[in-house]
């Protein structure tokens, strides 16, 4: 059984797919190295080490991406939730993802 809200619980940008470039805007504390290392890494893959054909488990991602040809989207609940709770599956507490998005500066009064 999955522990994850339904679609009409979910605020209207947790729902929302973004970029990678969009998502790293909006977290200032991800850095793009990062971002890509996990994006490539997400899934299960095959590789040959020393010779000996191996099995390289995900990092537990997969979920939270979407791609289509060479252009790929994340979703931001399912990504928030491995980035912050280390799960998919586990929700996230409220407020907890807001703590970590780019606010905007205060403007100054001019006068």
């Amino acid at each position: 059984m999955s522990a994850l809200r339904p679609v009409e619980q979910l605020d209207a940008d947790a729902r929302r797919l973004l970029r990678p470039a969009e998502l790293l805007e909006r977290y200032p504390g991800l850095k793009a190295r990062t971002l890509e290392y996990w994006i490539k890494r997400a899934a299960t893959r095959r590789v040959v080490l020393n010779g000996r054909e191996r099995v390289l488990e995900g990092n537990g991602l997969e979920p939270a991406i979407l791609r289509k040809g060479r252009m790929v989207w994340i979703r931001t609940e399912l990504f928030l939730r491995w980035w912050l709770e280390g799960d998919i599956e586990t929700p996230l507490p409220p407020g907890r993802a807001e703590a970590f998005e780019r606010k905007p500066l205060p403007s100054r009064a001019e006068g």
